[in-house]
C-alpha cells in the first residue's frame, strides 16, 4: 500500500497493481478501497502465492499459484544433492505457474 499512496499522492494515473505477495495486495485493495476507488473496475489487482485467504477477501483476489510445495520440494532435492556431492554445477529449475483468475482484475 506504501506504493499506491505514493503514486497517488504524485497524481500517477495507474489502472493495474501487480503486488510481490498477496498480502501485499491485500494492503493495496484495503488502501483503494478507503480512498474511493472501486477494484477491479478503476484499479485491478493481483499478487503472488495464491494464499487460501485469496478466495475469501473481497474481491476474491488474482493471484499467481507458485506451487510453493513442489518449490520446496524442487528446493530440497538441490541442497540434498550438493551436500552429499559436495560440488554440484549452478543450475535452475523451473516450476509450473498458473494464474488464478479471480474478481479483482
Amino acid at each position: 500500500d506504501d506504493m499506491v499512496q505514493e503514486l497517488m499522492s504524485r497524481n500517477v494515473q495507474f489502472d493495474g497493481v501487480i503486488a510481490g505477495d498477496d498480502f501485499q495486495a491485500f494492503a493495496a485493495i484495503n488502501f483503494l478501497t478507503h480512498a474511493g476507488i472501486n477494484v477491479p473496475s478503476d484499479v485491478a489487482v493481483a499478487g503472488f502465492n495464491n494464499v487460501p485467504l485469496s478466495d475469501f477477501y473481497m474481491p476474491a483476489l488474482t493471484s499467481v499459484d507458485v506451487n510453493a510445495c513442489h518449490l520446496g520440494e524442487k528446493a530440497f532435492e538441490i541442497l540434498h544433492e550438493r551436500l552429499e556431492k559436495k560440488k554440484r554445477p549452478s543450475s535452475y529449475e523451473f516450476v509450473k505457474t498458473e494464474i488464478i483468475k479471480r474478481k479483482s482484475c
